[in-house]
């Protein structure tokens, strides 16, 4: 689990890395950006890049929630079945409250 966390979170580092230096042009050129009327594409290509890397943090986000409902749930279950099982075993063990 933790290598798939670092290999998303490897893309996602990437694909923000695009998208600073899209913005870092733009800003660099601004006078030529405003000159001929460039903002729209820059604008979209950022969003377009955002949009990706929305998508990765999204990904990431799920795989560790899933990790930790699972470390969060398992020592229930473990819990669970001991006792379960403590009681099925044999009629004499009869747990009282």
């Amino acid at each position: 689990v933790a290598y798939e966390i670092v290999k998303i979170r490897r893309k996602r580092v990437a694909v923000a890395d695009e998208r600073i230096e899209i913005v870092t042009a733009m800003l660099q050129g601004i006078k030529v950006t405003k000159l001929n009327n460039y903002e729209d594409k820059f604008e979209s290509r950022v969003a377009e890049a955002r949009h990706r890397e929305m998508k990765l943090i999204r990904k990431e986000q799920s795989v560790w929630g899933l990790t930790l409902v699972i470390r969060v749930f398992t020592p229930v279950v473990a819990s669970f079945a001991t006792f379960a099982t403590y009681v099925l075993v044999s009629e004499d063990n009869i747990m009282t409250a």
